[in-house]
């Protein structure tokens, strides 16, 4: 990296700490989801508890203010901060592909995961991707300009 400038060099750090917080963030989120199958499949063993279960189509938490904080569907999930901000969305799209979402505090998106693609964004247009497909690509982007590519012929995935 000893030909990148300096100011790329920050921003390359910059990033680097926000995929460290992003990926702590992905780990809890793994944790607690790997907790409700837990407790699912004990429930699922356990016939007794398991007829106490409630079945509905979705799931709304709502605050004291009256503010959804957690909307549970059949298609995803989708945590809301105090002002209304969607924080984190984990959903499946009608083809069946998953896709996992972190925004920042004004809504705008940091983290974007889908099959075969991770972004990571802040709210200057700063891009960090890689990508698997067409060909593994890592694409560094300061605003609209691509300050880093490889492999250098990579098509830009913006």
């Amino acid at each position: 990296m000893e030909g990148i400038r300096q100011d790329t060099r920050q921003a390359v750090e910059a990033l680097q700490a926000q995929v460290a917080r992003l990926r702590a963030g992905l780990w809890l989120l793994f944790l607690l989801l790997l907790g409700a199958g837990g407790t699912l499949a004990w429930q699922h063993a356990h016939p007794k508890v398991a007829s106490e279960i409630l079945s509905a189509k979705g799931l709304m938490l709502v605050a004291e203010d009256h503010q959804v904080c957690l909307l549970l569907t059949a298609n995803g999930i989708r945590l809301v901060d105090d002002q209304g901000q969607p924080r984190a969305e984990l959903f499946l799209g009608a083809d069946g592909s998953g896709q996992l979402t972190l925004n920042d505090a004004k809504g705008v998106s940091a983290l974007t995961a889908t099959g075969g693609a991770l972004t990571l964004s802040d709210a200057k247009k700063n891009l960090v991707q890689l990508a698997t497909a067409p060909a593994p690509t890592i694409q560094l982007h300061q605003g609209d300009k691509v300050t880093f590519k490889q492999p250098w012929d990579a098509k830009e995935l913006k």
